[in-house]
């Protein structure tokens, strides 16, 4: 572990060390904070022993999770779990029935067809063995590499090619070479070979000596915690440490399925313990470590073509608290004065699909979980959990797997990572989600009648896996019974427990029924049918129509209002007699009486337009001409009705249609026209004669007897005269 000191030679030099403590301390960890949920439960605690130890995991084609691990006091040592049921605890099972020391170093990876393959050691007989369920259970298990002298099998590590072959990297112990095993020949027989270099580098066999026969470098014991990756064209990656030189070393045999390439990756400092591997969507290389001389997790790259090495998650450089205490979640310890971590140990790599990073590790100092990546363009590194406590000697004990998918847009994915590991008793299973799911609410359609079916709907979804939903209204779910404007709210959970939530609002129209409609006699003056409709919101110049007045006599209202009213509720009732609340009965013959009220509406409104219609049969009945309808409104304030500019429409096999504009509403009566009455003349309308009354013109009829009276008079004036008898008669 780093060790660090500090001279101070005055109190500036203290004040000046304080403020940089604290700028490394808000860039350290204000901004590496991560965002998400983290579950972390017990996976398995059966067995006969310590369960968890050389935990391996891996993801089905369905996101559901799969570990092997070893049950140390266990019959058979190997030890498999998982989730396909549904959630955790898993279902576990023993595997490698009678192999007593199976179990350690275990590897696990999955096939196309979601099989399972596990790697791992023997201890009993020091040997690499090899299971799998193809077949539907795990009874198929067999002894790999047949060399019956050689120490096999440890810091086993599997994968699976495109074509579903089996290549496994392990670590002879007694010859201290990285070996490699593949069944790409048959499914049942295995090639086995040394991952080596040729003598033309003997530079680095160090102190070991070159055997022209393997061409090979002997006695500097490689392999030691080896890590298998396959590209897109199903290469062998593969890296490893090298005990005698303290170094990472990567092979592949890209170049030829037969021969081997190899490079040292980092050689300062005694670097390269619990490498673990992946290979990127360009068939680039990525390799975490421990370094045990600074007690640092350390990753390399060649996505530039050359390999860039660099430490993550390492000490804050800050101060110890005046409590000697580290900030929290640092994974750090106080020591001489500074705050300094041991991460790295038993770390694992994997990408996401968009070529990001995500490692996870343990911290000795910390005595935690810890997870790293870099989503965002920089790492950014967290404990997960509680390790409680770690044994050294269990490598590959933690790992890791990752459920990837696009969200949102091209630069937006979702990660949920899954890790297996061991907390010195059990096997434990830590998954966290870094973003939420969405939701949606949808009201369609949007306005329904009262007692209509729910309109409403709730769905979600989730890159990282499956969602549940849940909607609530602020109305009825079932029976829309209750006229208003709702909100519906759609929730969703994804399984870590993220939720988000949605909204969509719906209007349930009221339908309220009375008098001859609910009883056998009508009230006298009461309103027989009465409907109402609400508008949770209209805004200024738009004209809304609204047509769910049926059987009241008006075909629409339209509306426009001259600001934004909310909530406005327009009611029609319709009245068989004279309304109650009515004092002056309309002159004529009516068709119908009815009332126009409204809610929230009457100081917003800037003009209506009411269609009204009129039975064809009654104005047939009524010796009337579609002419002679027309729309009255009461005025209440001056007790009387005045007859409205009425418009005829149109008209269809039953109905006359008229229109007339408002600025208000009130009572209305819909009847026949004022007559004008011209006493005793008739006129002839559509081939009928009807008596009119023109009470009006009764003085047109006095002028003409008076200017015939007046002529009368000068005439017998005008004859008198001539014949000279007016003279005479008057001198």
């Amino acid at each position: 572990m780093k060790k660090k000191s500090l001279k101070l030679k005055n109190s500036g030099l203290v004040v000046l060390v304080l403020i940089i403590g604290l700028i490394f301390f808000f860039v350290q960890f204000f901004d590496f904070t991560l965002t998400g949920k983290v579950t972390t439960e017990t996976a398995d605690t059966g067995g006969l022993g310590d369960v968890g130890k050389f935990s391996s995991i891996a993801l089905d084609s369905n996101n559901k999770v799969h570990v092997s691990y070893l049950d140390d006091e266990g019959p058979n040592g190997l030890r498999y779990c998982n989730n396909t049921a549904g959630s955790w605890p898993p279902i576990c099972q023993g595997v490698d029935t009678g192999v007593g020391g199976g179990g350690l170093y275990s590897s696990i990876a999955i096939d196309s067809n979601d099989k399972i393959h596990f790697s791992h050691y023997d201890s009993t007989n020091n040997d690499l063995r090899y299971c799998n369920n193809t077949e539907g259970s795990f009874e198929s298990c067999a002894r790999v590499d047949n060399n019956s002298v050689d120490d096999l099998g440890k810091y086993s590590s599997i994968a699976i090619d495109s074509n579903d072959k089996i290549h496994i990297s392990h670590y002879n112990a007694t010859g201290g070479d990285l070996r490699y095993c593949n069944n790409t020949a048959s499914d049942s027989s295995w090639s086995c070979g040394i991952v080596a270099k040729s003598c033309s580098f003997n530079a680095e066999c160090l102190s070991g000596s070159c055997d022209p026969t393997l061409l090979i470098c002997t006695g500097d014991d490689r392999g030691l915690y080896s890590s298998i990756a396959i590209d897109s064209n199903n290469k062998i990656h593969t890296s490893e440490y090298v005990d005698v030189e303290g170094s990472l070393r990567y092979c592949n045999n890209t170049a030829s399925d037969s021969s081997w390439t190899c490079t040292n990756v980092e050689t300062t400092n005694d670097v390269g313990n619990y490498s673990s591997i992946a290979i990127d969507s360009n068939d680039k290389i990525h390799i975490s470590h421990y370094d045990a001389t600074n007690n640092d997790l350390r990753y390399c790259n060649n996505t530039v073509g050359t390999w860039s090495c660099a430490e993550i998650d390492a000490d804050s450089e800050i101060l110890c608290g005046s409590d000697g205490d580290c900030p929290a979640n640092s994974g750090e310890i106080c020591s001489a004065g500074f705050c300094v971590s041991d991460n790295g140990i038993s770390s694992s790599i994997t990408i996401d699909s968009s070529n990001k990073i995500h490692m996870s590790h343990y911290s000795a100092s910390g005595d935690d979980l810890r997870y790293c990546n870099n989503i965002n363009g920089s790492w950014v590194c967290s404990k997960l959990a509680d390790a409680d406590s770690n044994s050294l000697g269990t490598p590959n004990g933690r790992a890791l797997a990752i459920k990837k998918g696009r969200i949102v847009d091209s630069t937006s994915f979702s990660t949920k990572v899954h890790i297996s590991w061991y907390n010195n008793t059990d096997l434990m299973y830590t998954s966290y989600d870094s973003f939420d799911p969405t939701a949606t609410a949808s009201c369609s359609p949007s306005t329904i009648s009262n007692g209509g079916t729910f309109p409403c709907t709730c769905s979600g979804t989730d890159a990282a896996g499956s969602v549940t939903t849940a909607g609530t209204s602020t109305g009825s779910l079932t029976d829309m019974t209750v006229a208003g404007s709702f909100t519906y709210t759609c929730t969703v959970t994804d399984g870590e427990g993220n939720s988000a939530s949605a909204t969509a609002s719906y209007t349930v129209t009221e339908v309220v029924v009375t008098g001859s409609l609910s009883a056998t006699t009508p009230i006298a003056g009461e309103p027989t049918l009465a409907k109402s409709h609400l508008l949770a919101e209209v805004n200024p110049g738009d004209e809304t129509t609204i047509s769910t007045f049926e059987d009241t006599g008006i075909k629409e209202v339209i509306i426009v209002v001259n600001q934004e009213a909310k909530n406005v509720r327009i009611k029609v009732s319709k009245y068989d007699e004279k309304p109650t609340e009515v004092s002056v009965e309309n002159t004529g013959k009516t068709y119908r009486y009815l009332q126009i009220s409204t809610e929230n509406l009457n100081e917003n409104l800037e003009k209506a337009t009411v269609k009204f219609e009129v039975e064809k049969i009654w104005v047939s009945d009524n010796n009337l001409g579609k002419e002679e309808i027309t729309i009255l409104k009461f005025d209440e304030s001056a007790e009387k009705w005045n007859e409205l500019e009425t418009n005829f429409d149109n008209e269809d096999d039953n109905f006359y249609y008229y229109t007339i504009e408002l600025d208000s509403f009130s009572f209305f009566a819909i009847g026949e026209k004022v007559k004008e009455e011209f006493g005793g003349i008739s006129e002839i309308v559509d081939g009928e004669i009807r008596g009119k009354n023109f009470k009006g013109f009764w003085w047109v009829f006095s002028f003409i007897l008076v200017m015939g009276i007046v002529v009368i008079i000068i005439y017998v004036i005008k004859k008198k005269k001539e014949e000279g008898i007016f003279e005479n008669k008057f001198s």
